[in-house]
């Protein structure tokens, strides 16, 4: 029985078994994922995973109380074990106060989302990643494989999402302790991308050759590599695009939405939920909408609105959790071959 079947099978079987007035939920997250630790351009660690963990939500009014059961193979034994969690939860519900902004999906739709690109394989592609590092010192971690999530809910919510990829979080390192990063992912394996990639990692190593510079304090035209630019936008996705965190004015973006600053307007951020690997239902059976807008030509877009926030804030929900999980940005106008180089410092 394929994992989906065996979700959808474990959702009926536990739904049927309710009682007058309850309502239950159900949310399933697992992967089948092959892992690789590589050092010294060597593999020194290998395995895979195979893991379902469903988490329960049963519902009496206002009142919720939540569980977790990790599934095996068996499927009688997954039933077994959810229905004792289900028990439990029951005789909890009682004990616990009403929540105000409880808020879940009651429709009955049908929605499903498979992955149409295989994994590549991890022994292949390894392989062909070490034999273009060759003579670096390459540190990382390869992860690839299929990730499912699934939602069911008593009222006859059905969702179904599964997503094949592959990442390679990376570094190269120099003897004196220096190192460049980067990070590569997608859907299919790019041996080209990747081979550009580790010729571009030993033209930036051989840069630490040159004399050091003290660079006094002022303003300075910078170019801020796309590892720097991730790392910004992470940090920025802490709060940053939240409705709560705007509207309790804890959001680092502020003065972006009062109109005291701006960005760039060559700057635009979109959560493209369409596109991405995310599953489109959120964990409270809400779908997501496919495109929003964060960031418009450098002026505050829209916000991300959770079921919790658009039930308090009288809002229509938008995501799952307000970070954005399927964040785009829109393209510049320099090509990636043609960055500065690093010594030049100019004063805009």
């Amino acid at each position: 029985m394929s994992a989906r079947d065996h979700f959808m099978a474990l959702a009926d079987a536990l739904c049927r078994g309710l009682g007058s007035g309850e309502e239950l939920y159900l949310r399933l997250g697992g992967e089948d994922s092959d892992f690789v630790r590589v050092s010294q351009a060597r593999i020194r660690q290998a395995g895979t995973v195979a893991q379902r963990r469903l988490a329960l939500a049963l519902v009496r009014g206002a009142r919720q109380a939540e569980a977790t059961v990790d599934l095996g193979g068996d499927s009688t034994d997954n039933v077994r074990c959810a229905g004792e969690a289900l028990a439990g939860l029951r005789a909890l519900l009682p004990l616990l106060p009403e929540d105000p902004f409880l808020h879940w999906h009651h429709g009955d739709q049908r929605e499903e989302r498979g992955a149409t690109d295989q994994p590549p394989d991890a022994t292949t592609s390894v392989s062909a990643a070490l034999d273009a590092a060759a003579g670096l010192d390459l540190v990382g971690l390869w992860a690839s494989g299929t990730m499912y999530a699934g939602f069911a809910s008593s009222h006859g919510q059905r969702a179904w999402h599964s997503a094949q990829a592959w990442s390679f979080d990376w570094s190269c390192h120099r003897p004196d302790g220096q190192a460049v990063k980067g990070l590569h992912a997608g859907r299919t394996w790019d041996a080209p991308a990747w081979c550009s990639a580790m010729e571009r990692a030993r033209s930036d190593l051989q840069r630490f050759d040159q004399p050091r510079r003290r660079i006094e304090p002022g303003a300075y035209r910078t170019y801020l590599a796309p590892a720097a630019v991730r790392e910004l936008i992470g940090l920025l996705s802490w709060g940053g695009f939240s409705v709560r965190s705007r509207r309790t004015g804890s959001s680092p973006l502020m003065r972006l939405e009062s109109g005291q600053a701006g960005l760039s307007p060559l700057l635009t951020l979109v959560e493209d939920a369409a596109s991405g690997l995310a599953p489109l239902v959120t964990g409270h059976g809400f779908r997501r909408a496919d495109q929003v807008v964060l960031v418009d030509r450098g002026a505050c877009g829209e916000s991300l609105v959770s079921a919790r926030s658009a039930r308090e804030y009288g809002l229509p929900v938008n995501a799952g959790d307000e970070a954005p999980s399927s964040l785009r940005m829109a393209a510049g106008a320099r090509p990636v071959d043609r960055q500065p180089a690093l010594p030049e410092l100019q004063r805009p």
